[in-house]
């Protein structure tokens, strides 16, 4: 917003101590003319006039029709921001900025995902789980291939210990010969808002559900990083916390008996004391 402000001059500054600028800085020099922020000095001359970088037609918006399907991350970016949803949703302007250390972070959670799903589908389909590490890393491996990595030996070391430290913890959530698995399960469902707005519908993708014998339901979530804390209505994390609470509800709202949800933060190792615990750091019962 500030930036939007400036008339005749921008000038932006960072440590000395800095190797490289944020990724954000990195995609927005993209796009500026005569000017070098790796030096230290002050711009003074007269920038010159840089042509819009997308010409939008704003009378698109009298056309826009107003959704009345939602997804948890449209949720969530409303009640984030209302303004940045208008942007994203309505108007439908790209505003995903990209860079190297957000993409490889981005695409490392996707690789974990589909390693998962595709660990619970051997599971699924021969009743057991793969046996070997050598199995698992191979598994891992090749959905990582699938990205263009920048730093794809550091992604790589951190995938395998990864899988190295929590697969024997992650066969123990579930025994295949007593489970019924489902994978990225899309599902959709109708929630009466009040008189006035109506039913709005809404849909989403699960990571996993578990069956167990008894036909209650366990919904998972997976999650990459350490940073587990805050997943309340009001805490850092209270995203997390509408989409699996959004999830819950619609399976609830079919008939499903929902016997727990949790998160799984594969990526954080539990103390000695915690390992002897039920619940262990790298699964959120909520």
């Amino acid at each position: 917003v500030g930036m939007t402000r400036a008339k005749h001059c921008l000038v932006m500054s960072c440590s000395q101590e800095t190797v490289k600028p944020t990724w954000y800085l990195e995609q927005l020099s993209k796009n500026l003319q005569g000017t070098d922020y790796f030096e230290n000095k002050i711009i003074t001359e007269q920038p010159e006039y840089i042509e819009p970088q997308y010409n939008y037609d704003y009378q698109v918006f009298e056309k826009a029709e107003i959704t009345k399907k939602f997804s948890p991350s449209s949720l969530n970016e409303y009640m984030s921001c209302p303004r940045k949803y208008f942007y994203h949703y309505i108007l439908k302007l790209d505003l995903q900025v990209t860079g190297t250390e957000k993409s490889d972070t981005m695409d490392f959670g996707s690789a974990v995902h589909a390693t998962f799903e595709r660990i619970i589908k051997f599971a699924k389909d021969n009743k057991k789980y793969p046996e070997t590490m050598e199995e698992v890393f191979a598994i891992f491996d090749e959905e990582m291939d699938k990205f263009d990595f920048q730093y794809p030996d550091d992604i790589k070391e951190r995938g395998h210990n990864l899988f190295n430290n929590y697969y024997q913890k992650f066969t123990e959530l579930a025994d295949p010969l007593e489970t019924v698995f489902d994978t990225e399960v899309t599902f959709d469902g109708k929630i009466l808002i009040n008189e006035e707005i109506g039913e709005l519908e809404f849909g989403g993708k699960i990571d996993r559900i578990d069956i167990d014998k008894d036909g209650q339901y366990v919904i998972y979530d997976y999650k990459t990083g350490t940073n587990s804390s805050g997943i309340t209505l009001k805490g850092d994390h209270k995203d997390y916390f509408h989409q699996i609470g959004l999830y819950k509800y619609l399976l609830e709202q079919k008939g499903k008996q929902i016997k727990e949800v949790c998160f799984i933060y594969p990526e954080i190792i539990p103390t000695d004391e915690e390992k002897n615990s039920k619940w262990h750091p790298d699964r959120i019962k909520r």
